[in-house]
């Protein structure tokens, strides 16, 4: 696997050397949006696991590291901008989200996430 970058440190695939632990948070979008698949049965019918740096996929029915994915390489940071793909975090325990900042390149602070749920 290739360099590591900043956006997916601490929480991508692939890390699975030493102990397992918990999660804080995951990216806002699916793992098989960011070309992650399951290592096994190579699917992309996957969620982020509860464990960090593995990935649950629902087919072989176990926690794995699964595919680097996008995460494999240098990341096109500007371009996945304006194709719609962010890296921003969603903290597990509060539901607030960390917004990964294109310019620093680092994760700006927690906050709450506003939803439009339209006229009820």
């Amino acid at each position: 696997m290739g360099p590591r970058s900043r956006v997916d440190e601490g929480e991508g695939v692939g890390e699975g050397k030493g102990e397992v632990r918990k999660r804080t948070s995951v990216f806002c979008h699916r793992p098989a949006v960011y070309s992650i698949r399951c290592d096994k049965c190579k699917g992309s019918n996957i969620q982020w696991s509860e464990f960090k740096g593995m990935i649950w996929c629902y087919k072989c029915k176990v926690d794995t590291k699964g595919t680097g994915g996008i995460f494999d390489g240098p990341i096109p940071i500007q371009l996945c901008d304006i194709m719609g793909l962010r890296f921003d975090r969603i903290s597990l325990k509060t539901k607030k989200v960390s917004r990964y900042n294109l310019e620093t390149g680092k994760f700006g602070p927690w906050e709450t996430l506003e939803v439009d749920r339209g006229k009820e």
